[in-house]
């Protein structure tokens, strides 16, 4: 469970047409044993593929291999690989080396967020990304119109939907809600290894909170929904984020949200049409983050912007015609630009699912799909059946 993997998922799933084949791969990604020769293997035969950042971006010499071998290759970046926290220094260089010649010699390279786009552009002096933000189904969301607002039954609800890993900052939430007067309930939603549970754990002890912080694990479908509308504010105090689909998740359920200042988080705060359902705070300052949970909570205007702001939000299908239109950008072998007009229907291409930071240590690691060209007799790669309904965010 990963925003990465929701993100992948959730446009397979809505693609104008036939969707691309999906095919995981597993390995430490992004550059652990054996991915290598893992991606190499998967990109043998391809015509057209879409690669996730995560497993594609450290390796730009299996990535020119495929493309001398005639591959036509979109590259999708969630989170710059070297953004991640607890990174030693030279690893973060020898990521961020890798990255910028895969982010160079990409066919086509598409950000997921404006924040994202910007910063590749800044950083590897690429200046056509694309941008192809998160979206939501509001369809499959709880509509929030029946429920009472202000709560008077119980203490609010803070909510922090997130990896429990130390970039989603939990720790200093965990000090901001100590400054807070008034009662209060937490749930931190995510996954985790058993280390960052076992950091969190102990903090929530240390803090005295051991009954007012709960922290369930992967929460989805209907345990989801429900915790949805007992969420009085979603709190995610990031130090690093390229957009945040959880926010977007929280409004579509009119719930209002608490970002980190200076991150892609905001971008979701404010993307789209009336006033901003939330607020964007210095999220490594306890009594900053303290004071705008309290401002949200105390103000019902920010509810009512989440509920006014919901019915204009960007939709999935949105997201996946820009990633088809990449796919068409595509240059066929011999052309000299890459500025082709999307067509009416993507090739019969490849598309990838990752899993995100959240499990870079993970066994499970999942990477862009390959469907073999006309003349190859091999068997395809095997596909997984989507859902009708994408994951919910458990990471960024």
């Amino acid at each position: 469970m990963s925003g990465g993997t929701a993100y992948d998922e959730a446009v397979l799933a809505v693609w104008p047409g036939p969707p691309p084949t999906d095919v995981p791969l597993r390995g430490a990604w992004p550059d652990g044993p054996g991915t290598s020769s893992t991606l190499a293997e998967a990109l043998r035969d391809a015509d057209d593929v879409i690669v996730d950042g995560l497993v594609g971006a450290a390796h730009p010499g299996v990535l020119g291999a495929a493309q001398r071998s005639g591959t036509r290759l979109v590259l999708l970046v969630h989170l710059p690989l070297a953004d991640e926290t607890g990174l030693a220094a030279d690893h973060a260089r020898d990521l961020a080396r890798a990255e910028g010649g895969a982010v160079a010699l990409a066919d086509v390279v598409v950000a997921t967020s404006r924040t994202t786009a910007d910063d590749l552009r800044r950083r590897y002096g690429r200046p056509d990304v694309l941008v192809a933000p998160p979206g939501v189904d509001v369809d499959l969301t709880t509509d929030p119109a029946g429920r009472d607002d202000p709560r008077t039954d119980s203490p609010p609800l803070v909510l922090c939907l997130a990896s429990l890993t130390p970039r989603k900052n939990h720790v200093t939430l965990l000090r901001a809600l100590a400054l807070l007067d008034d009662p209060w309930t937490a749930v931190f939603a995510g996954p985790g290894a058993d280390a960052d549970r076992a950091r969190l754990d102990d903090a929530v002890a240390a803090a005295g909170f051991g009954g007012r912080v709960a922290l369930p694990g992967v929460v989805v479908g209907e345990d989801l929904e429900a915790l949805w509308r007992r969420t009085d504010v979603l709190v995610l105090p990031s130090l690093a984020e390229t957009y945040g689909m959880v926010v977007t998740e929280a409004i579509a359920h009119g719930v209002p949200v608490v970002v980190a200042a200076g991150t892609g988080a905001v971008e979701a705060l404010t993307d789209g049409e009336g006033p901003d359902p939330g607020v964007a705070v210095d999220a490594r300052s306890p009594r900053a983050l303290a004071d705008g949970v309290r401002r949200v909570l105390c103000e019902p205007g920010y509810r009512e912007a989440a509920r006014g702001r919901r019915t204009s939000l960007r939709r999935w299908s949105d997201t996946a015609r820009v990633l088809a239109g990449a796919l068409a950008r595509v240059p066929a072998p011999g052309d000299a630009t890459t500025d082709h007009p999307p067509t009416a229907s993507p090739h019969p291409l490849t598309a990838p699912r990752a899993e995100h930071e959240a499990e870079r240590t993970s066994p499970a690691s999942r990477t862009g799909g390959s469907t073999p060209r006309p003349t190859d007799s091999s068997t395809p790669p095997s596909t997984r059946r989507h859902p009708s309904r994408a994951p919910s965010e458990s990471s960024s």
